[in-house]
């Protein structure tokens, strides 16, 4: 069984960078509350929508970037882009922990009907570091 914690970005970036975590749910520390909230598989997803919804999901900036990129012709080959975050997957999302280059983020993502019809060519990369 898989156990699911969510937490604020800038709560999970310090726990990485001191190595304790002290949150225990959304605006409660550990030490107000005594445990960590955590959720079932089934009950995460409710979880963000009720309580983290002004926290946007990786995809939905990873769409918007590139339908821009495609409206600007930069992406996609001319081909059709969705601006639905439903419409797309993440393949891959990773945090590098990676001396001198702390905050580096990759995601790899792929339209659903892309995924389907076996078009790794239209995958959709994208890059963050902040030094």
């Amino acid at each position: 069984m898989t156990i699911y914690h969510l937490a604020e970005p800038e709560h999970w970036a310090a726990a990485r960078t001191s190595g304790s975590y002290e949150q225990s749910t959304l605006g409660r520390t550990l030490a107000q509350e005594g445990f960590i909230h955590c959720s079932s598989a089934e009950q995460w997803p409710v979880v963000r929508r009720a309580f983290y919804a002004a926290y946007p999901e990786p995809l939905e900036e990873i769409v918007s970037c590139a339908v821009q990129q495609a409206e600007q012709g930069r992406w996609g080959g001319g081909e059709p882009v969705s601006g639905d975050p439903e419409d797309w997957v993440a393949l891959v999302h990773w945090d590098a922990d990676v001396a001198d280059r702390e905050g580096t983020k990759m995601q790899w993502s792929i339209q659903r009907a892309d995924l389907e019809a076996g078009r790794f060519d239209r995958t959709y990369v994208t890059g963050y570091y902040n030094p």
